[in-house]
């Protein structure tokens, strides 16, 4: 099996040469320095600074010359093991990039801050504790300064003498706060000071007038104030995972702004005032896992929003408007109880939940509708113009309960005192419940039978009607092609109306998709004997019926059944008989203390049933 060598170790396993290999080969890296001013003796090892550096000049070869040997500017030696940097390199006066990434310094020779000429400081993944000295604000030619992945625990106040400074990294330390004079950075372009313990900005931040990038995520943040106010050119912020509790105040006068990424705090709500101003630049926005109950409206105003990530928030419904923003792509939204937005729509992607957006509303003030989409909120207006007049106008409250079904699935018209059902559920009405509806329940209502009506809701996949009186069920409810569960308890029905609902035999749609049937506290005699086209029933529940015998039944059709309840009926058994023959996979059978014990039978294909006399 191939192993994996990293690059550090590679190089290390190069520098574990024989001595004259060694020998040769930095003999052939200092030449190339003397000719280029770029010293590179990273991964080498070494425990201490070379002394090479010191000494390049002095031993040239043959065919050098002192007048052709180029100034050493830039040195590195990242990815050793140096602990300490000698005073003599104050001698390296015409230094501008100094890289000590990556090796174990705990601390810094005065010598270093007398490097006036460097323009590149990087001595990031070291040991430095506590905070640098004041002398750092000598280099004043410095644009980038690397001091992540250290143990520093503040800023110097001299920092704000590096005015040349274009990129500050001092992430992954233990920083609680900026120095007061960051504000004098005024050429900083990147700031990152991610997976640090920053409480509050100072007031002088929002002074970094040409800040582009900002990174302050993982800290510990709960208000960003106005220290974003004047930024006019940012481009990039991230406040992920602190502990903001309010919005930050966005720049005013920005039109840059590309990215916000806000996810991971305990944010309440978006104010429309503050996001807005950004929306002539804003295509990503990240508030995941936050807190937030409620979109405005005038959000989807952001109209050149690409991404928007609301994943794992307390939001219970989305803007219309979002369907119309033709540049958005990934809209997030898991993890939130939208109830009026069925699952398969937003488990289908963005495309399909923009557009079920769109038949919800029309598109936000300021943003043009798709050109190359069809207005489908204009032809659901239309269609439902067109839709035949009701006999009487519903009551406000039952409008609310079908549209909002139209949208989840889900329609519970439970204890609504019905004698028969509202023509708004007709499947080919204004709502569409033909396509849409995917759960009905009309329980304690006092209806006498299911008329045909419900056989049309084709997307039907649980129906319950339980505790409504029923005598009667239409045929046309055993053709519902995706209909699982059918929940028919505590209601008028006989045998005779049972085996008249399943008359279609093995032609009915239900004898292919059914799982659960629920037929307890109805009054049947004897077992139905058209429930034995029902190939895929799991569960049947009988109990409190009048059933006298279970013979005769043909069981072995119903090979998935695996619950069988017939529990407080009159069922007398002999045991010796065996009257339920070769009921596969194992069943959990429940009859009730008249003769028919509980019984559970735990093997994988029982042929007799045996029960107690």
């Amino acid at each position: 099996m191939t192993s994996r060598v990293s690059l550090r170790d590679a190089m290390r396993r190069s520098a574990g040469a024989a001595p004259e290999e060694k020998s040769s080969a930095m003999a052939h890296t200092l030449r190339l320095a003397r000719q280029s001013g770029n010293l590179n003796l990273s991964s080498r090892d070494f425990r201490v600074f070379p002394k090479e550096v010191f000494r390049l000049y002095d031993e040239l070869d043959e065919d050098e010359h002192s007048w052709e040997c180029a100034v050493l500017k830039k040195l590195d030696l990242s990815y050793n093991e140096i602990t300490e940097l000698p005073s003599e390199v104050e001698t390296l006066k015409h230094l501008v990039s100094f890289k000590m990434r990556h090796n174990r310094l705990r601390q810094l020779p005065l010598a270093i801050w007398s490097l006036e000429t460097l323009t590149s400081l990087d001595l990031s993944n070291n040991e430095l504790e506590g905070c640098l000295p004041e002398q750092l604000g000598k280099l004043d030619q410095l644009r980038d300064l690397g001091l992540e992945g250290n143990k520093l625990t503040k800023l110097p106040e001299a920092i704000g003498g590096l005015v040349h400074l274009e990129v500050l990294r001092v992430e992954n330390n233990q920083v609680r706060a900026f120095p007061t004079t960051i504000g004098r950075l005024r050429n900083l372009k990147t700031l990152s000071a991610h997976s640090n313990q920053i409480v509050e900005l100072p007031a002088s931040f929002s002074s970094l007038t040409g800040l582009l990038t900002l990174d302050l995520k993982k800290n510990c943040l709960v208000t960003t104030g106005d220290a974003f106010l004047d930024l006019a050119s940012i481009k990039y912020i991230d406040l992920r995972q602190n502990k903001l509790e309010l919005f930050p105040t966005l720049p005013e006068n920005n039109a840059c702004l590309d990215q916000l990424f806000l996810g991971f705090n305990l944010l309440r709500y978006i104010p429309d005032d503050v996001i807005l101003t950004v929306k002539e630049s804003l295509t990503v926005l990240d508030v995941r896992d936050n807190k937030l109950q409620r979109l405005s409206d005038r959000i989807p105003q952001l109209y050149r929003l690409k991404t928007l990530d609301v994943t794992n928030n307390d939001l219970h419904d989305l803007p219309p408007g979002f369907g119309y923003l033709k540049y958005l792509t990934h809209l997030l939204v898991e993890g939130n109880p939208l109830r009026s937005i069925r699952r398969s729509i937003i488990s289908a992607g963005t495309e399909p939940l923009k557009k079920y957006l769109r038949t919800r509303g029309g598109p936000p003030v300021g943003v043009d509708a798709m050109e190359e989409e069809v207005d489908e909120f204009t032809i659901r207006q239309r269609e439902m113009e067109k839709d035949e007049p009701m006999a009487e106008e519903p009551p406000l409250e039952d409008e609310y309960l079908f549209r909002n079904a139209a949208a989840s699935g889900n329609l519970q018209l439970i204890d609504r005192k019905l004698h028969q059902l509202p023509d708004q559920l007709h499947a080919a009405g204004k709502y569409r419940f033909g396509e849409t509806l995917l759960q009905l329940n009309l329980s304690k209502n006092w209806l006498v039978e299911l008329p045909a009506v419900i056989g049309d809701l084709t997307s039907l996949q649980t129906l319950t009607a339980e505790q409504c009186g029923l005598k009667s069920i239409h045929a046309s409810i055993a053709m519902i092609p995706r209909l699982e569960h059918l929940r028919l308890s505590k209601n008028s029905l006989t045998t005779d109306a049972v085996n008249a609902m399943l008359v279609s035999g093995n032609r009915a749609s239900i004898s292919f998709s059914l799982k659960e049937l629920d037929l307890r506290n109805n009054v049947l005699t004897d077992m139905p004997y058209n429930l034995q086209h029902l190939q895929t029933l799991d569960t049947l529940s009988l109990s409190f019926n009048r059933i006298r015998s279970l013979d005769g039944f043909p069981w072995s059709s119903m090979s998935q059944l695996s619950v069988l309840s017939i529990a407080d009926n009159r069922v007398r058994v002999n045991y010796r008989s065996g009257c339920i023959q070769r009921v596969n996979y194992c069943c959990d059978f429940e009859f009730d203390s008249a003769g028919v014990m509980r019984n559970y039978l735990p093997s994988a294909e029982a042929d007799v049933a045996v029960f107690r006399e």
